[in-house]
């Protein structure tokens, strides 16, 4: 008996030139995002099928827009991965499910894999400027973005639904909840805000010898350029900050020196970056641990507790950012 998941998959598919039998599952997130599939298209050309869970039309629109905007910055030449559209010309396909509407995009596979940086101290300097070029890229073109928006979101919605989700933890839902005054308070120009990323760690990079590609914008919103920075240096700071490691403003300025080289060869920086960036980095160190105490289940290893324990820690006693590139010398 045929489920109605696969009607679904095979509808979608077939709307791209696709088969079932073709695909392979690359992966299929418990909780939402829906699964991924790589496949080929009958002129050979490598492809991903990412197909979303059922969801109101509201997501859709979301959907319509995270998926133009990328198209926007492949066609002013950032390096993220092509959205490739049906064979009725839409770059998003929907058909209709039991619980609401399940829709596909479909990407040109970029080659390579997610780089694995380490200790900034010793990565690899070149990699450090292709991800900051490749933000800066990313940020010069949203300056221009005159395409629709209305239903993606903006950090007031990202700030509001992280305050729910930490409803569970009265303490770090104060200290979560605390930080909107000083981020609220910051000016929305077009030289320092617009629509990002917005996740944009090592993670959602993939690299193959020179070529480096961006990839997931589903969380893509609207937020300060100076956030996204953060969100990328945070990523390389967490570890050794979880082991209180007395080095952690040196890593910091080995990550930024040539991260901050390459988004300067495409963009010019964020005005008052230097003042901004410890705001943001709390805002980070403070949004994962509520995804993490609440996603690392019942039982997380040895690492995630002591993380979870430090990081908790940090959060109630509202300890300062990391790292300061005012006071860092």
């Amino acid at each position: 008996m045929t489920s109605a998941s696969e009607v679904s998959l095979a509808g979608l598919a077939a709307r791209y030139g696709l088969e079932v039998e073709g695909l392979t599952l690359l992966s299929d997130a418990a909780e939402g995002d829906g699964p991924v599939y790589a496949g080929e298209r009958p002129d050979g050309r490598a492809v991903i099928l990412k197909v979303t869970r059922p969801m109101a039309p509201e997501g859709v629109a979301r959907l319509r827009q995270q998926t133009a905007f990328v198209q926007y910055l492949f066609d002013g030449g950032a390096p993220v991965a092509e959205p490739l559209p049906s064979d009725r010309g839409a770059l998003v396909e929907s058909v209709d499910a039991e619980q609401g509407l399940v829709s596909a995009v479909l990407y040109a596979r970029a080659p390579g894999r997610p780089p694995r940086v380490g200790d900034p101290r010793t990565a690899d300097r070149a990699l450090l400027r292709r991800w900051g070029a490749a933000m800066g890229r990313m940020h010069a073109l949203t300056r221009g973005y005159d395409g629709g928006t209305s239903a993606l979101p903006t950090w007031v919605e990202e700030h509001a639904g992280f305050g729910r989700w930490s409803g569970d933890d009265p303490p770090v839902q104060a200290a979560w909840m605390a930080l909107r005054p000083a981020v609220a308070a910051l000016p929305q120009s077009a030289d320092r805000y617009g629509l990002v990323h917005n996740d944009l760690h090592a993670h959602n990079l993939l690299v193959e010898d020179e070529r480096l590609t961006v990839i997931d914008f589903d969380v893509c919103a609207q937020h300060w350029f100076t956030a996204e920075i953060a969100t990328a240096l945070f990523s390389v700071l967490w570890a050794a900050a979880a082991g209180e490691d007395a080095h952690v403003a040196e890593a910091a300025r080995a990550f930024l020196g040539p991260f901050l080289e390459g988004y300067a060869s495409e963009a010019t920086l964020p005005p008052q970056w230097e003042e901004d960036l410890p705001l943001f980095l709390r805002y980070r160190e403070r949004l994962l641990y509520i995804v993490f105490s609440h996603t690392w289940g019942g039982e997380p290893g040895p690492w995630q507790r002591d993380w979870l324990a430090r990081t908790r820690r940090r959060v109630l006693d509202d300890a300062p950012a990391l790292f300061d590139p005012r006071h860092s010398n």
